[in-house]
């Protein structure tokens, strides 16, 4: 039993004790490394509650901002008999959790819809209209999509709770402007999404929510993480939940208090033996 605890003594003091400033410090950096890969693997172990102000999120947001625009003007074409022109723009800090089976996206779409009467006249309405879209369907619809047999489902509407404003500088009669809402709102609901694009609204959801862990640059903010709980500075803007999170941050930050007291001490050690010399 001695033999064996001097054994593990003498490989302790030639391999780890006893190394160059250069050795800890390269000891360091690694354990930054290998806790950021293990952070990775478990990322979705971690909240994120400042998450909507991280650049990746941003950068999400604008491809989603896109990916709406060309869905919208794929169902409202230009020079169609309903509109034409069609901007979309969706409101910043605009998502919100209402319940985990209803997360949804609030937006605000501006377009521009030419209505033609039947004497040939056109009317021009400027709309700001509110929507609310959600990857796991708004509700069904009431008729059977053909190729499934099934009941269609709505990924995007009109918000209910809100109106469809007109901002234009010459109002139209209202009893124009509700019907062209009632057109525009109806159209809406026809809108479809195809599988990648419902990922895409998932995962931003998920991330404007606190959990970017399926948006790109995961293992950077894997590895700040890391930095962060090995220096101890805690910053709280990356949260671990589970137990397995939890005690991978309390091993780095004991790990990192350890070999940054071996580091100093091999720094005095390494400037007597200068000064011997």
């Amino acid at each position: 039993m001695n033999g064996t605890r001097n054994s593990i003594r003498t490989f302790i003091q030639r391999h780890y004790l006893g190394q160059s400033p250069q050795r800890y410090l390269a000891y360091y950096v690694a354990i930054i490394l290998v806790f950021a890969l293990l952070y990775s693997i478990s990322r979705r172990d971690f909240y994120h509650p400042y998450s909507r102000y991280e650049p990746a999120v941003g950068e999400e947001h604008e491809r989603l901002r896109e990916m709406m625009k060309l869905v919208l003007q794929s169902e409202f074409p230009d020079n169609s008999e309903l509109g034409q022109d069609i901007v979309v723009m969706l409101a910043p800090y605009s998502v919100h959790s209402l319940e985990e089976r209803d997360r949804q996206i609030e937006a605000s779409v501006s377009m521009i819809v030419t209505r033609h009467s039947e004497g040939g006249e056109a009317t021009i309405h400027f709309l700001d209209i509110p929507i609310i879209v959600s990857p796991y369907g708004i509700r069904s619809r009431d008729y059977f999509n053909e190729k499934t047999n099934q009941p269609s489902a709505v990924f995007m509407a009109v918000n209910t709770e809100k109106q469809i404003e007109e901002t234009n500088f010459d109002p139209n009669p209202q009893k124009v402007v509700n019907l062209v809402s009632k057109t525009v709102e109806t159209k809406m609901e026809h809108v479809q999404f195809d599988s990648n694009q419902l990922i895409q609204l998932v995962n931003y959801i998920s991330a404007a929510e606190g959990f970017p862990a399926s948006i790109s640059g995961s293992f950077l903010r894997m590895v700040y993480f890391s930095v962060v709980t090995i220096t101890t500075v805690g910053y709280g803007d990356i949260v671990p939940l589970t137990a397995w999170a939890r005690l991978l941050a309390g091993l780095e930050a004991s790990l990192g208090i350890v070999q940054l007291g071996l580091f100093v001490n091999s720094l005095g050690a390494f400037g007597t033996n200068r000064t011997g010399t």
